[in-house]
């Protein structure tokens, strides 16, 4: 049991742990730090290291979140690899790794962590839900839905076991990136459910102005968007999340609701309301991500504004930015292959002839299917060809196999005009 030696060591966590499940992070951590001061056993010193290090990815503080992951699982190392909390902080870490963008250092630490809990905890253990959760997320931002499906599902059926008379944490994580995936599939009739089911969680354990609220609102207003059902509706609920957000320090969060408000407003035409809520979200998104996948896709949609508002210099700017971050993935985006089609509609015919090509090239590249070469499934870690930056191959060895019926077919990046002028 942790902090049987202090009895003031383990209220103090304990109301600590339930300031973070009401929201507020920075009284939490007040609280967290006494523990620090006072405890001296190694499992003791890891778990209070783990719970100041949730409360700095809470409060978008992601390197420090990293750094006190890290340290954990240095700790971790002296109790022996297999020990449970060791699974738990590579699983922690490896989240942190996810929001920042590092998918192939996430990767590597969830699986480490996936093989570590179900050789020691067993295959329906709630760690792993936990730890299939942020692999299906790494998954869905890296654009590999198939694969974030059956993480997801997987997860969903393990934490379904564990449901108690408390917050279901897991299993609405798991509902909600689910939800995602049908969504972004167009299995609206799936995802509807999960989101309801998400709300209603929420609702009635976190109560109507709690952030996991906020974010289960937010997922019914992505399914209403994509769906292009009421969207007035849609912005009028936005508004309440961001009313929502805006109380507590997690900035990630205040971004998103910023995107999604000028989703909604561009889906409705109001490219005018919507063009400051992107520039507000990506202003936040810069300083707290960085070069982050969300970043490219708020870039993509003030591309889109700017095209829509005929100022085709900006649009490529904003395109080539988002370009930038996407090419830098361990995997080709989906998103990439949407780029070059809407460039090729206001290039001369014969730049938009090779941007199109392109444009076919990436959207067979981001299925995520097979290496080039072995076929051999992968989500990353591959050697992406130097030239064309597109076709993934498992590495150097299957690269150059397939060199010889690939040559035919890779072409370096066209280059854009100096000054962009559609026609």
């Amino acid at each position: 049991m942790a902090f049987a030696t202090d009895p003031r060591a383990l209220a103090l966590n304990n109301q600590g742990a339930d300031l973070f499940g009401q929201g507020k992070f920075l009284e939490a951590k007040a609280l967290f730090e006494e523990v620090a001061s006072r405890v001296t056993l190694l499992e003791d010193r890891i778990m209070i290291e783990l719970q100041l290090a949730k409360v700095a990815e809470a409060c978008s503080n992601l390197v420090e979140a990293g750094r006190r992951f890290k340290d954990a699982v240095v700790l971790c190392k002296s109790l022996g690899l297999g020990h449970p909390l060791m699974g738990k902080a590579l699983q922690r870490w490896g989240r942190v790794w996810v929001k920042q963008g590092f998918y192939a250092q996430a990767d590597t630490l969830l699986k480490q962590a996936l093989d570590l809990q179900e050789s020691t905890l067993g295959p329906v253990h709630e760690d792993v839900a936990t730890t299939l959760v942020v692999m299906g997320e790494s998954s869905l931002h890296q654009g590999n839905f198939r694969l974030a499906k059956g993480q997801l599902r997987r997860a969903v059926a393990i934490a379904e076991q564990h449901v108690t008379d408390q917050y279901p944490d897991d299993l609405c994580a798991a509902l909600h990136a689910l939800q995602q995936v049908y969504a972004h599939d167009g299995d609206f009739d799936d995802a509807e459910p999960l989101a309801a089911r998400v709300l209603s969680y929420t609702e009635q354990f976190k109560g109507p102005n709690h952030p996991f609220t906020a974010g289960a609102l937010t997922n019914m207003c992505h399914l209403t968007m994509s769906e292009r059902k009421n969207l007035p509706k849609a912005q009028e609920l936005l508004q309440r999340v961001l009313s929502i957000v805006l109380q507590y320090p997690n900035q990630e969060e205040i971004a998103t609701t910023w995107f999604n408000l000028g989703r909604v407003q561009f889906l409705q035409g109001d490219v005018v309301q919507a063009q400051p809520c992107f520039e507000q979200a990506l202003c936040i998104q810069q300083r707290v991500l960085g070069h982050h996948v969300n970043v490219a896709h708020t870039l993509h949609a003030l591309a889109k504004c700017a095209l829509r508002s005929k100022q085709l210099d900006r649009a490529v700017d904003y395109y080539q930015q988002a370009l930038v971050i996407y090419n830098s993935m361990d995997r080709t985006h989906p998103a990439t292959s949407a780029i070059y089609m809407e460039l090729a509609k206001f290039l001369p015919d014969q730049l938009a002839t090779q941007f199109k090509a392109r444009a076919a090239t990436a959207a067979t590249a981001a299925k995520h299917e097979s290496c080039g070469a072995c076929g051999k499934m992968e989500v990353h870690k591959g050697n992406k060809c130097s030239r064309c930056k597109v076709v993934w191959y498992c590495n150097s060895e299957c690269q150059q196999q397939a060199w010889p019926a690939h040559k035919g077919h890779c072409h370096a990046p066209p280059p854009l005009p100096p000054k962009f002028n559609g026609h």
